[in-house]
């Protein structure tokens, strides 16, 4: 991967990043998510609004989504996110033509979805997001009733 696209994906995560922890501060889980356009613009950023909204699907990638709004087409979209996608943010990946996937931390969450989603054609591009794998470590043994992984998929 060449330098500048390194370099965007970075700050595409970055902005995720920023997310997961103003979503901490009011809160809530600390996951982020950021989505841009081909041309680099970021139509949505936001955090796991959980517990915020009282919403279980309010996750991260769907919030982003969201605040993207139904007239952007997210089709060849970039969307950085701090954990792996659950299944159900992996669907909507899927759904809506998101064609690249930036991952900050792929061991907080056990499951298989990267592994699908690249069968769907999307490229999954792990970044090893240090900060954020810490403060969802810290959440989590606060909050270890409303932490509730299921076994990844054999």
């Amino acid at each position: 991967m060449d330098t500048t696209r390194t370099t965007e994906l970075r700050s595409l995560l970055d902005q995720a990043a920023f997310a997961a922890r103003a979503g901490y501060e009011e809160g809530g889980v600390p996951i982020g998510a950021a989505i841009a356009l081909a041309d680099g613009t970021v139509v949505g950023a936001s955090a796991n609004r959980r517990a915020q909204d009282h919403d279980q699907t309010a996750h991260a990638e769907i919030s982003a989504a969201r605040l993207a709004g139904i007239d952007v087409d997210l089709r060849g979209a970039t969307l950085a996110t701090t954990l792996i996608p659950c299944w159900m943010c992996a669907g909507m990946i899927d759904h809506l033509g998101i064609t690249t996937v930036v991952v900050g931390d792929d061991t907080s969450w056990p499951d298989l979805t990267i592994d699908w989603l690249r069968t769907r054609g999307v490229e999954v591009i792990l970044m090893d997001e240090t900060p954020t794998r810490a403060l969802l470590a810290d959440w989590i043994a606060a909050h270890a009733d409303d932490w509730r992984p299921r076994e990844p998929d054999a």
